[in-house]
């Protein structure tokens, strides 16, 4: 985690009243008194020192009520945490870790011109306090004012997330400042030595009422980096009912971290994401506690569809922290138009103390394409049994898009196995089980979705009972009559349903395989196109027929 120039809204700190007379201290310039941030160098590591990134020169200023409540005091920068006892300090003269306020303006007075940041110690961020006191030896005793929020040290470092180190059973948090986490380096002729010894003051605290200071229920004071340090959060075993929002703060920067459940949907999964109307897609919810906390009651997950509404709630019974459940259910589209839609899901947390809300919620984008819907009349009638082989029938075809629309298709018929001269059915071999399978097809394009035309399917007496120990099927297949639709332009096949699913093929029954004599008294049929195509082309297959037949025979 990292911090960097951040501010708290904090002011001044007492710890005893006989120094009530001391108003505010400050980080100002040696120059002019002006306030002043001291920053941090990150390309080179440097810490505060005067000619790093643009440093002026600085001292301290404390004010007091009267000038003589300041005047010829001693005064140092220290590193504190809240009201966590110790302190360091971390400022000084070429000679002293202190200096005398002897400067005086007004109500304000200042130390020595060259009074700096020491940077072996001070090399973070942090709102530093100022120890002044009526002799050179600093203790608790003495006045402690907090330096902000006007002035502070810039700069950054990195930290572990506490809330993934909370454990519910003790209530502590682990602090785990990282070995190489920030380099200090000598660049001052006031710095005592080049070491790598920087320090810190850790807490586990929260801000007082009024936001003027940290009050820190459990901490560490002139901790290093490099070690895990375990503090105490002052929440044991909390209930999923309640959350606590608790600031983690290093040398008096405080930054917010939630002790609590955190249930959140990390991922909505779509398989297909791009699915015909009518079709089913499988929807996967990925759903975890994200706190630190257990849920321990159940809950749930609506899934919403954009334009639809509710289509499913999941149902979760409890949760650990940091783990991850995933539950699926199939959304079959039926009655979709098509384009795009959202698959969101979201919990509802009512009765659970939701450390971060904007995580509820998960989506992902379903594609919906049209599919096609076959209608077939049989001589006006809406069906899709043929009663005779060998029967000329007119059939219509409609055809319209699960959008509602009814654009020109080609429309294909099939007969596969049926009798057809050019290439009989055969038994190639028995072993392994080969044979050659006849289809025959017509095609026409629709018009407005319509088509109309003329067939005669003709059966296969080899699968009646008379013939079944030909077992033909299991050389060539069965016998079959069915609609496929292409578009018209491109050739390509089009998704068909059947209103509640999606289908290969329109399938069309032939009741009965052998061709039935015509009674005396049966009134023939008038089909399309009769006159023109369909008797020319019956009479010269009846001619091959009969002429095939008399070449077997002779």
């Amino acid at each position: 985690m990292r911090i960097q120039n951040q501010l708290l809204f904090v002011a001044l700190l007492m710890f005893s009243l006989s120094y009530a007379a001391i108003t505010n201290a400050s980080i100002v310039r040696a120059d002019n008194q002006a306030l002043s941030n001291m920053s941090w160098e990150p390309g080179t590591m440097k810490a505060y020192v005067d000619g790093a990134a643009g440093n002026p020169d600085i001292t301290l200023m404390a004010c007091g009520d009267a000038v003589d409540d300041v005047r010829n005091k001693y005064a140092t920068f220290v590193y504190r945490t809240g009201n966590i006892s110790g302190f360091t300090v971390v400022a000084k003269e070429p000679s002293n870790s202190y200096t005398q306020l002897s400067t005086c303006a007004g109500a304000c007075c200042r130390g020595a011109t060259n009074y700096n940041f020491n940077s072996l110690y001070a090399v973070y961020p942090a709102h530093v306090y100022a120890i002044i006191s009526t002799d050179t030896v600093f203790d608790e005793s003495d006045t402690l004012v907090y330096v902000g929020p006007s002035t502070h040290l810039r700069g950054y470092y990195t930290q572990s997330a506490l809330e993934s180190s909370y454990n519910q059973a003790t209530g502590n948090v682990t602090f785990n400042i990282g070995a190489n986490d920030v380099q200090s380096w000598t660049g001052s002729a006031y710095a005592t030595n080049s070491e790598d010894h920087p320090y810190f003051y850790i807490g586990v605290c929260d801000p007082t009422a009024n936001l003027y200071y940290w009050g820190c229920q459990g901490g560490r004071a002139g901790v290093s980096r490099g070690t895990a340090y375990s503090v105490h959060t002052g929440v044991v075993s909390p209930p999923d009912t309640a959350k606590y929002t608790k600031y983690w703060v290093v040398n008096g920067i405080g930054t917010a971290f939630c002790i609590g459940a955190d249930p959140s949907v990390t991922a909505v999964s779509l398989n297909p994401s791009t699915q015909y109307s009518g079709g089913t897609v499988n929807v996967t919810v990925s759903i975890r506690n994200d706190g630190n906390v257990d849920i321990t009651q159940t809950f749930n997950v609506t899934v919403n569809v954009s334009g639809v509404g509710d289509v499913q709630n999941l149902t979760v019974s409890g949760l650990s922290a940091y783990t991850t459940t995933t539950q699926s259910f199939n959304l079959t589209l039926t009655n979709y138009p098509s384009g795009t839609r959202t698959v969101g899901a979201r919990i509802a947390t009512a009765s659970i103390a939701d450390c971060d809300s904007t995580n509820n919620y998960a989506s992902a984008t379903l594609t919906v394409e049209p599919a096609y819907n076959v209608h077939m009349y049989i001589n006006g009638v809406e069906n899709n049994t043929f009663p005779d082989a060998g029967r000329p029938y007119n059939i219509s075809v409609k055809v319209n898009d699960t959008d509602g629309n009814t654009p020109d298709v080609l429309v294909r018929v099939y007969e596969v196995n049926g009798i057809n001269l050019f290439a009989p059915i055969q038994v190639l071999s028995t072993a392994p089980a080969r044979g050659l399978s006849p289809i025959s097809y017509g095609q026409s394009i629709t018009s407005g979705g319509m088509t109309n035309f003329t067939i005669i399917p003709t059966g296969n007496k080899l699968y009646t009972p008379e013939y079944a120990y030909t077992n033909i099927g299991a050389y060539v297949g069965n016998y079959s009559l069915y609609i496929e639709v292409f578009n018209a332009t491109t050739g390509e096949e089009l998704q068909q349903t059947n209103g509640t699913a999606l289908i290969d093929q329109f399938n069309i029954t032939l009741l009965n395989m052998s061709v039935r004599t015509p009674e005396s008294n049966e009134h023939p049929i008038a089909v399309d196109n009769q006159d023109d195509y369909v008797q020319l082309m019956t009479e010269f297959m009846n001619d091959v027929f009969a002429n095939v037949a008399r070449w077997w025979l002779q």
